[in-house]
């Protein structure tokens, strides 16, 4: 379908993109290179194809070229602060794949800045942002950016991440008694959007890491055996379970 639309409307972007998009899925990234190869000689100063070179670049487990197209596309002239904050979230992302967590919450800062020039709350950069923060042991960052995404967030599973980060942030600090009963809440919430919705999976698992730092292990392992039955196709519950032990 993508071939005959890219044959009939050969100067239509979407043709490309998409095609290049299910070539990555397919992982058949030689394919991919081809199409983008096309659609750049097609749309030279287009950052959207540079944006879906670096993402093949990424997957091919070319870093350093990745990071250098972002450079060339964050100094051209063309280059405005929307894809500029495209670009500092894609850098940081190579950044936190490499464990290199001060440099991603840098990029992600440039990223937040950008959002708030235009008066915008990025609500994926301030969620990257939390998980680095996490990572870094900066618990007073991670509540505070947990409440934001909690009170603005728009995409349900970082809003109800955040709604498990906000306790796990004070347990982490050392102030459990204030955790206890942030935790018994976000297990009301969690075992509502169960009951609304059986097939939620996260509703599950961030109901078992509740209980889980609770230490109501008994509870999240029962939990977690009816998740695994209702989706034994499924790794996650698992994964958490084998923490659980």
């Amino acid at each position: 379908t993508l071939d005959e639309t890219i044959l009939t409307n050969p100067d239509v972007f979407e043709g490309y993109h998409l095609k290049f998009c299910v070539l990555m899925q397919l992982k058949q990234y030689a394919k991919a290179e081809t199409v983008l190869a096309d659609a750049i000689a097609m749309f030279p100063k287009d950052p959207g194809f540079v944006m879906d070179r670096v993402t093949l670049l990424i997957e091919q487990k070319k870093v350093d070229e990745a990071l250098a197209v972002l450079t060339d596309l964050e100094q051209a002239e063309e280059t405005d602060d929307s894809i500029r904050r495209r670009i500092c979230r894609e850098r940081a992302q190579i950044y936190a794949g490499q464990e290199e967590i001060a440099s991603a919450i840098a990029s992600l800062n440039e990223a937040k800045a950008l959002a708030e020039k235009a008066g915008e709350f990025d609500a994926d950069v301030i969620f990257l942002l939390t998980n680095c923060y996490l990572s870094a042991g900066e618990y007073d960052k991670v509540l505070d950016y947990s409440r934001q995404l909690l009170e603005k967030s728009q995409d349900v599973y970082s809003r109800e991440t955040a709604r498990y980060y906000i306790p796990l942030a004070l347990k982490l600090s050392g102030r459990m008694e204030e955790a206890l009963p942030l935790y018994r809440d976000a297990v009301n919430e969690f075992r509502g959007q169960s009951l609304a919705s059986p097939g939620n999976l996260d509703a599950y698992l961030l109901r078992v890491l509740c209980l889980r730092d609770m230490e109501q292990y008994e509870k999240a392992l029962e939990l977690l055996d009816y998740v695994i039955t209702l989706q034994p196709e499924k790794a996650e519950p698992r994964l958490v379970r084998v923490t659980l032990l």
